[in-house]
């Protein structure tokens, strides 16, 4: 099959299906999820491969038991893995070989396909027509449920709802109705992990911007002689650094910490140019007060090699932007 059928197959068979389209966060191309007669679907076409994933989640009732026997278990659940990759047949002779399917670990009834180029190439045009409704009904052949519930109400689940996570993507399965209304409630995010150590990520926010201004401040001495890309760069992955570690020491994150990553990065680059002002001219046996430095560093120094220290500054702001995407992201979780 060409590329340019084989997109088009999919994206007529995710239509049909009434798969759910969504712009999931660092994955290219399309992505789309759904529930198919209680068969969870999460389907990613990129411009290599089709990624499909199908899983039915196990649903555990009150006469449910565990079985006393591990090595039954092992048994048992190997014989599951063994009949599954090998009891495709409706897909099989759609077109879709039964050894490309490939069980998930830990889940009797899930499975991926991957389709990759070389495997693209050997389908028919007509292989992906209705291939969905040919897999699920080899899945319900194998014991998986035909229907889910939904999440909130317990209704039949139609749709996934796909929460972007801190911690990865997380799907579950909600009704039509309850995922729009989470999603007008939510406004599109759930604002989650506030700082639960607030006073401690401020006090490791003031050691760090005081440690960071040291170590810059030194970093710029004449006997060095460090290349200004390495300082440039120093700056960068500081403001990254300072960002994850207070979060990390606050153990949460929020626009006031933030900001004040943002205020520290700022004033311990200045604070660090300074220092490295006062090093070069120690260096050349010029002995001043700081008093006496600090007017003259913003009145003659930093006005004559202005393009320099907005350099470093614009280092510092770069890390700070990109601590602030981190910061944000362990903040909220957000729908798609």
């Amino acid at each position: 099959m060409k590329k340019s059928e084989f997109t088009s197959a999919v994206r007529k068979l995710a239509d049909d299906a009434g798969l759910r389209h969504i712009s999931p966060r660092n994955k290219t191309g399309d992505t789309w999820v759904g529930v198919c007669s209680g068969i969870l679907v999460l389907m990613n076409l990129d411009s290599v491969r089709l990624h499909l994933e199908l899983i039915s989640p196990e649903q555990e009732s009150d006469n449910d038991s565990p079985h006393d026997d591990p090595e039954e278990d092992a048994v048992s659940e190997q014989g599951e893995s063994e009949e599954g990759t090998h009891a495709f047949r409706r897909a099989s002779d759609a077109g879709l070989p039964s050894d490309w399917f490939e069980q998930n670990s830990g889940e009797p009834w899930g499975f991926q396909l991957v389709i990759d180029q070389r495997r693209r190439r050997e389908l028919a045009p007509e292989a992906l027509d209705s291939i969905l409704d040919c897999i699920v009904e080899d899945l319900h052949d194998l014991g998986a449920e035909d229907s889910q519930p939904c999440c909130e109400c317990e209704n039949q689940a139609t749709t996934l709802g796909y929460y972007d996570t801190p911690d990865g993507p997380l799907m579950v399965p909600h009704c039509n109705q309850c995922w729009n209304a989470t999603q007008l409630e939510t406004q599109g995010a759930i604002w989650i992990n506030p700082p639960k150590r607030l006073l401690r990520g401020w006090a490791f926010l003031l050691t760090g911007t005081v440690v960071f201004a040291a170590i810059w401040g030194y970093s710029q001495h004449p006997v060095l002689e460090l290349p200004f890309p390495f300082l440039f760069m120093g700056c960068t992955v500081a403001g990254i650094a300072l960002g994850v570690a207070t979060t990390w020491a606050a153990e949460g994150s929020s626009l006031g910490l933030r900001v004040g990553v943002a205020t520290g990065m700022i004033a311990a680059t200045l604070a660090g140019n300074i220092v490295g002002v006062r090093l070069l001219l120690e260096a050349q046996g010029v002995q001043i007060s700081w008093s006496e430095l600090i007017p003259i560093y913003f009145t003659r120094y930093f006005p004559a090699h202005i393009g320099q220290e907005l350099m470093f500054l614009s280092g510092s702001v770069v890390g700070v932007l990109i601590a602030f995407v981190l910061m944000r992201q362990s903040e909220h979780i957000r729908l798609r």
